[in-house]
């Protein structure tokens, strides 16, 4: 009986995921205006784990408490320069690439526990991870612009190879359609979209430096919606969008001194209901748009308040309409709820 009452004493913590002042419940746009969206909260790594009361047994709380008056207190592992992220909505885990600690933070939300993925194995770490995509519900791929490559991983993170050798200088944003089962990567330094198969075939490129219907200068990160993609065309000042073939569609967005112009745009992304939402990381706002490429709403301002931003990077929706912005040197991803009710 007492060595079964040391095992329980001895049973794993648990923990649950907690979002960082979540009491704050500001919303834009502000009164007498209808609020269309909520602030949810912040990320910023395992300080968002909160113990469940009682998880904890006797023995292992005096083991932690033995451990922590020889060691010192265990610090929190937190993000430092988010750069983008996605959700798999159907297991509830955020992946989000790091450059600044070289790795992909997987936050599993169900089970309040974070994984750090710090490379392809033991022996090759990552160099710059910047940006990352879901191909359906089992194969995860991430541009890494140092090593020049997209990386293709299982979800839990096992490497199972890698795409674009010879073809990228710098690659940066990445977009999956999982419906046609194709991979669309941008390249900042050569100008250009290139259009893969599953199997990391060459399928199309598209783009080339300028400034007409079509080209590009620098284009960062990519979004893919309803058969369209929409590329931040980032030294253009402006998001274009393109079929999926690769095929000019329509751009919005200007140079200028205003909120709501576009001076560096950078994460993108499209909700359920067609918003389109672009960091502008120079003001640092993120803006929102209606599926014609109209401003609806500005949301930010340079400061670390909720609503506030810092060199914003990435932006992604998941299955709820819920908003995630990297806000990369506040440390931490900002989440907002599209409010579909008011």
């Amino acid at each position: 009986m007492l060595f079964l009452g040391l095992l329980a004493g001895c049973a794993q913590t648990q923990y649950r995921f907690q979002y960082h002042g979540a009491q704050d419940q500001r919303v834009w746009p502000p009164e007498p205006d209808v609020a269309r969206y909520r602030f949810v909260g912040f990320i910023y790594g395992e300080s968002n784990l909160k113990k469940v009361e009682g998880s904890t047994g006797f023995f292992r709380k005096g083991v932690n408490w033995l451990g922590e008056l020889i060691f010192g207190e265990e610090v929190p592992r937190h993000l430092h320069r988010p750069q983008s992220g996605v959700m798999d909505d159907k297991q509830q885990k955020l992946y989000i690439t790091d450059v600044g600690k070289k790795s992909i933070y997987v936050f599993d939300l169900k089970s309040g526990k974070v994984d750090i993925w710090e490379g392809i194995d033991s022996d090759r770490n990552f160099y710059a991870p910047i940006a990352l995509c879901l191909m359906g519900d089992e194969q995860l791929f991430v541009t890494d612009s140092e090593r020049g490559l997209v990386l293709r991983f299982d979800l839990e993170g096992n490497f199972l190879d890698q795409h674009g050798e010879n073809v990228f200088s710098r690659p940066t944003g990445i977009a999956c359609d999982s419906v046609a089962n194709r991979l669309y990567v941008a390249d900042s330094v050569k100008h250009n979209i290139v259009i893969f198969d599953r199997q990391g075939n060459v399928l199309n490129t598209f783009g080339g430096k300028g400034e007409g219907k079509g080209k590009l200068n620098s284009p960062t990160h990519l979004s893919f919606n309803d058969g369209k993609l929409f590329v931040s065309d980032t030294l253009n000042a402006r998001v274009q969008v393109f079929d999926a073939d690769g095929n000019w569609l329509n751009s919005f967005g200007e140079r200028g001194m205003y909120v709501g112009n576009l001076p560096r745009p950078k994460g993108v992304a499209v909700d359920s209901h067609g918003h389109i939402y672009v960091v502008e990381s120079f003001y640092d706002h993120l803006i929102v748009y209606d599926s014609k490429g109209q401003g609806l709403l500005p949301i930010g301002g340079n400061g670390n308040q909720p609503g506030q931003f810092y060199l914003p990077a990435g932006v992604w929706v998941d299955a709820n309409d819920r908003v995630y912005v990297a806000d990369m040197f506040n440390s931490r991803i900002a989440v907002f709820q599209y409010m579909h009710n008011p």
